[in-house]
């Protein structure tokens, strides 16, 4: 009676993407429901009714299941047990053994289906689980659930269906959206859908014009959501996700087709980001934060993830091999966590006692790493002691991918050459079902079928790259969809998306990509570091540190990647304090500081697999396929060892060694005291722990001579080293200790000397620096004879130097003031404030003949290991700003070095002549176009008339080219484009790194200097009418791009107010500064200027200097970049050799 049907309701199963049985309901005929009603009414049981569904399972399963959704979606809450005992015809409540006879045949039938049923056999409400899971989203809510797909498409747009982590983003964002009064089961099934089936059929309704394609019922109320709600243009999704990565969560941007700004609430933290089109990762500050909330900058909440709701040690987290979080557990809870098979980390808040393959990627708070292999139907426990936590793995066949692949610094990852698919499929399907299987592999409307044969342990590796090249993509990077089925059916078991670039062979460790034909469909004109060949891409010789490629993959999307060049870089990541992180890039073997409480990270990068080695840590990196890998500071610092300093990285080939770091953990010290003892000189610092050894560096000011002598600690005992003859002992003062330094101040080397102070305190070497990262030193004078020499007479002395002595040491000295000192220091060496003026006086008039050591010191940049944020206020360039008044040839003395100074003042010796031969080799095109005289400039003739308006038009309207340079750090534009669109853009960028870094430590000077910008700004924003008449009435800031206020919030708006207080400010030093030489006094004139706007602020503390010398740190290349513009702009204008040319 029942064959026939259940043969034609089998195979429209197997034709049925749906997961579920409750939604198949319509595929049942009505003759065959009568049968079934006239069946059970003939022997209405438990037992009956599991012998049907073992001799039919299509027919019994989805009438069982069609009752149980439709029950739901009537009773809108709980009450499963009634609708079960109406199905299978009974009026009497179910004993549990009759409960469990329905269940376990009814779970024998979805393995006969092919659908996915619960892996968990036991725990609470399971057998009631897994009917709830197959009623799926009940009929009576699709309605309500289309509509507000809809309403989430039209707010944060559509994912693409070949994207199968961008369509289970959308509705991650689509759960949150999912509130009461919407109903709570119908939300739970969609919570259950782990392959995004809900969101891919509303993708189909749209792509078909808002019609359903089959008889579904789902995309038949989807259908009916488009014809209430419209079917208009809807944009491509671009959902940011939380990412685990290195041991740090930060948010992975998406690209977009503009730039977006967002704002990120992290642990009640706010911050905002602004994105351009090629979107990006951005770390969070660690910590434990309850709550990771990204809105868009037009008020749309994007993403809202929860994470750590306590600081209880029995937490963990559990995030996918790509770090997408997946779960969140605790110890001892009631139900496993049930997963995906595949490959995981926990990150968990203990150190597991099963385990010994965790790894610590944070001490305080403690967070360990746990690699996870979940197999089909398997169980994996992490344990804690007594307490543990059990992961199980989804009853469903799996498919993960081996072979070659390539990550990128963005996360990113493709893959290449011969790729394999390791598939296991668990016993219960093939013992309750069909043993064939197959993969489908396609792109677009290309796809091929891939057999599976599984051998006695129910897994198989099958070859995927011939069946990718079968697909006739060609050679280039396309999106591929993976489905992991059962033979001849449509539903999924297995689902991903990856990248794969056809025709790519190899990647060599010199990032040399060696390719069967050039990829069709990459996108040259993104392309940076990098020269295309017909067989290979090789990275070029130029001064980038990124090389960067892109490819266009279809329907208007682009995807990114980038690699630092081939060799081994470092750079620092530190918070800043409106939340965000800033990377600043460190040059290999410098030093470093890192704490126990540090804050910051420290990033590897390298072109070949290798090993990160600290003392006995030596963790394994396969660089071939990670860009990079990051350590937080503060664990690098728990791994410290006596004599083990230096974080290398050491090839796997064992061929090379490179020292990236060498770190120092200071030790505080909370006093510093120096005094005279007959002949000798004794500093006394007192220091947290006991002390065992110290170390004393010296640096001479007029000779430039280091000198350093490090001595066990030891009473009685004298020593004689390169600096002086001394004598070191520690004393206990409480809780603390007092570092003793006796020097005989008769064996000291003649000079004037800045002493420095480390110690070894539990067996560790580091420098002494204050509470707040200030450094501990002393200054210290002595004459031939070995005496003394007070403060006041060595500033007195300065007038009997020699000048090029004078600017010998001032160029030390302002050096010295770029570190940040202990103001338990200051009164020790407060001379030298007086000493450093004395010395700026006697430069003063004599800048043209020391142009290169005065470029040298605005160009000193503060230790890498310094305190971030500190800003020098004895900065000499800034009281001697004739030197950048000079004559244009005399800016060839400057030396050359990477930074925005040195190129913009060597650029102007080219501004000679007619000028014109400039544009295109020295200057950028763009520089031509506000000249009167366009058509002759070309031609190569003198340049005339030059408007600002005009070429603030040209600026905004050329495109910027070369825009994802300016996420390098050392990025610096080079001959050809300065004065074009990359050269502002990287000004602006420059000086949105360097205020950023500036907010780190609040200070008066810093306040006056913002304060005095925005007097300056409301004083004097355009030119007067002295002019020439291309700038008359013109504003002297130039923008890339414009930043919408409404699209802001208040501290962005503050932020992007005072960079352009800052900018202005800039500019108009730099005017006067290149008008100078031209009208002698004009650089006078505005400093006078600045005196009495000074005035008129109210923040005490700060002079003009001290707000030049502000400007100047902040905004180098702002500075630069108009000293280039506006010598271009007096030459033409002013110079009558040009003029008369």
């Amino acid at each position: 009676m029942f064959e026939v049907h259940e043969e034609r309701l089998q195979a429209l199963v197997k034709r049925a993407e749906t997961p579920v049985l409750g939604l198949l309901g319509t595929l049942l005929p009505l003759d065959a429901r009568d049968a079934i009603r006239r069946d059970l009414g003939v022997m209405p049981s438990a037992k009956a009714y599991s012998q049907r569904l073992e001799k039919y399972p299509a027919l019994f399963g989805v009438w069982l299941a069609e009752h149980v959704m439709q029950g739901l979606g009537q009773d809108g809450h709980f009450s499963l047990y009634p609708h079960l005992q109406k199905a299978i015809g009974v009026s009497t409540e179910l004993t549990s053994g009759e409960k469990e006879l329905l269940w376990r045949a009814f779970r024998r039938a979805m393995f006969r289906l092919g659908i996915q049923p619960l892996s968990r056999v036991s725990g609470t409400h399971f057998m009631a689980d897994e009917y709830v899971r197959q009623a799926g989203v009940p009929i009576a809510f699709a309605d309500d659930l289309a509509l507000r797909m809809l309403q989430a498409a039209k707010r944060v747009g559509l994912p693409d269906e070949d994207d199968q982590e961008g369509v289970l983003a959308w509705q991650a964002t689509l759960l949150t959206k999912l509130v009461p009064p919407f109903s709570a089961i119908a939300r739970r099934a969609v919570e259950r859908d782990s392959l995004g089936y809900y969101t891919r059929a509303f993708v189909r309704v749209y792509l078909n014009g808002g019609q359903a394609a089959t008889k579904d019922p789902l995309e038949q109320a989807l259908s009916k959501a488009f014809a209430t709600g419209g079917s208009s243009h809807l944009r491509r999704a671009a959902i940011p996700q939380l990412i685990y990565r290195d041991g740090s969560l930060g948010v992975l941007f998406p690209p977009t087709d503009k730039s977006v700004g967002y704002k990120l609430d992290f642990g009640g933290q706010v911050a905002s980001v602004q994105l351009d089109a090629e979107g990006g990762f951005r770390p969070l500050p660690g910590g434990l934060h309850r709550e990771v909330v990204v809105q868009r900058d037009d008020g749309e909440r994007v993403l809202s993830t929860r994470l750590w709701p306590d600081s209880l040690s029995n937490r963990l987290l559990i995030f996918s091999a790509e770090g997408r979080l997946r779960a969140y557990a605790r110890l001892a809870q009631g139900d496993p966590v049930e997963l995906a098979p595949g490959r995981y980390f926990a990150l968990c808040r203990f150190e597991p006692s099963n385990r010994d393959d965790w790894y610590e990627v944070n001490e305080s708070p403690l967070l360990v790493e746990v690699p996870l292999e979940v197999r089909p139907g398997a169980e994996v426990l992490i344990r804690n002691g007594p307490a543990a936590i059990a992961v199980v793995g989804q009853n469903q066949p799996s498919l993960s991918l081996r072979g070659p692949s390539k990550g990128s610094l963005e996360g990113m990852e493709f893959w290449y050459a011969d790729v394999e698919a390791h598939i296991e499929v668990p016993a219960d399907w093939l013992q309750n079902g069909a043993d064939q299987f197959e993969v489908r592999v396609a792109h677009g409307d290309r796809q091929a079928l891939l057999p599976v044969r599984l051998d006695e342990s129910r897994r198989t590796v099958v070859r995927l790259s011939e069946t990718i090249a079968h697909l006739g993509l060609g050679s280039g990077l396309w999106r591929v969809v993976l489905e992991l089925r059962r033979t001849g059916e449509t539903r999924a078991a297995q689902r991903q998306s990856v990248l794969y670039w056809g025709g790519l062979t190899n990647v060599s460790y010199g990032l040399k990509f060696f390719y069967e034909s050039p990829p069709k469909n990459l996108i040259a004109s993104s392309c940076a570091g990098l020269k295309v060949g017909p067989q290979q891409m090789d990275p070029t010789d130029d001064h980038s540190r990124l090389i960067r490629m892109a490819f266009d993959v279809g329907g208007g999307r682009f995807v990114h990647f980038s690699w630092h060049r081939p060799g081994v870089f470092v750079a620092v990541q530190m918070p800043c304090t409106d939340g965000t992180t800033t990377s600043i890039a460190r040059p290999l073997g410098v030093a470093e500081t890192v704490s126990l409480t540090s804050p910051k990270t420290i990033v590897v990068s390298a072109s070949e697999p290798g090993y990160i080695c600290l003392g006995s840590m030596r963790t394994f990196v396969d660089f071939s396929q990670k860009a990079s890998k990051a350590f937080p500071a503060s664990f690098l610092a728990s791994r410290l060892e006596p004599g083990a300093r230096t974080l290398r990285y050491e090839t796997a080939s064992g061929q090379a060694a490179v020292d990236l770091l060498i770190l120092s953990q200071p030790h505080v010290a909370t006093n510093v005291k120096t005094e005279r003892l007959a002949n000798l000189f004794e500093v006394r610092v007192v220091v947290t722990g006991e002390p065992t050894d110290v170390a004393v560096t010296g640096r001479e000011l007029s000779s430039g001579r280091e000198a350093r002598a490090e001595h066990e600690l030891m009473a009685g005992t004298w020593h004689n080293n390169d600096l002086a003859r001394m004598q070191v002992y520690a004393a206990p003062a409480g809780n603390s200790h007092v570092v003793h330094v006796l020097i005989d101040v008769e064996t000291f080397k003649p000079g004037i000397w800045i002493l420095g102070f480390g110690a070894r305190i539990g067996g560790v070497w580091g420098r002494l620096q204050d509470a707040d990262e200030g450094r501990i030193a002393v200054a210290f004078s002595v004459d031939s004879v070995g005496k003394e020499i007070p403060g006041k007479e060595v500033v007195a002395t300065t007038d009997t130097l020699e000048l090029p002595d004078v600017a010998a040491r001032l160029t030390r000295l302002n050096e010295h003031f770029r570190q940040c000192w202990s103001p338990v220091c200051w009164e020790q060496q407060q001379w030298l404030t007086p000493y450093f003026s004395a010395l700026v006086d006697r430069l003063r008039d004599s800048e043209a003949d020391y142009v290169t050591e005065l470029v040298d010191m605005a160009m000193c940049r503060p230790p890498e290991d310094g305190r971030p944020g500190y800003l020098s206020m004895q900065f000499a360039p800034a009281w001697l700003n004739h030197a950048f008044s000079q004559q244009r040839a005399t800016y060839k003395r400057v030396n050359i070095k990477p930074h925005p100074l040195s190129i913009a003042l060597r650029a102007t010796t080219e501004l000679k002549g007619a000028v014109a031969p400039a544009f295109g080799t020295i200057l950028h095109p763009t520089a031509a176009l506000p000249f009167a005289n366009l058509a002759e400039v070309m031609q190569g003739r003198r340049p005339k008339g030059f408007n600002l308006a005009t070429y603030r038009a040209a600026l905004q309207q050329t495109k910027l080219e070369g825009a994802f340079q300016l996420e390098d750090e050392l990025f610096l534009p080079k001959e050809g484009e300065l004065l074009g669109p990359l050269h502002l853009a990287h000004c602006w960028r420059d000086l949105e790194r360097g205020f950023a870094s500036s907010q780190l430590m609040p200070n008066n000077r810093k306040s006056t200097a913002l304060a005095l910008a925005k007097k300056l700004a409301l004083h004097r924003c355009t030119f007067d009418q002295t002019v020439c008449n291309g700038l008359k009435g013109q504003s002297l800031l130039l923008r890339i791009g414009k930043h919408l206020d409404e699209q802001l919030d208040d501290d962005e708006q503050l932020k992007w107010e005072h960079m352009e207080h800052i900018a202005l400010a800039s500019a108009w030093l730099a005017w006067f500064c290149r008008l100078e030489h031209r009208q002698p006094g004009v650089l006078s004139g505005f400093h006078s200027l600045l005196g009495n706007l000074r005035k008129q602020v109210e923040v005490p503390g700060g002079t003009i200097a001290d707000c030049i010398a502000y400007y100047l740190q902040v905004a180098p290349a702002t500075f630069a970049f108009y000293l280039l513009l506006w010598e271009l702009v007096q030459t033409v204008e002013l110079d009558p050799v040009v003029q008369h040319v």
